[in-house]
């Protein structure tokens, strides 16, 4: 007997993801190497709070232990 693992696919939801972090990442680059710009804990707390509100939007479907999205798709945002 064969087993079978499905999932539903995530396709549009992983790129919707993908697509927020890289605008949230974009906009946290600009504001660290703007000249003149000092950086203040309320920009920190911007960044780290808007952080917190993408991975709270992130469908359940994604959500680490509910599927089997390569983790590999998730791991250049973590790189430090």
């Amino acid at each position: 007997m064969r087993l079978r693992f499905q999932q539903p696919s995530s396709v549009r939801s992983i790129f919707h993801c993908l697509c927020d972090i890289s605008e949230l990442i974009h906009k946290q680059i600009f504001k660290l190497h703007t000249p003149r710009r000092l950086m203040t804990r309320d920009v920190l707390l911007d960044f780290y709070t808007g952080y917190l509100y993408w991975y709270d939007n992130i469908p359940e479907t994604l959500k680490l232990g509910l599927n089997s999205t390569p983790a590999v798709l998730f791991k250049q945002y973590v790189k430090t």
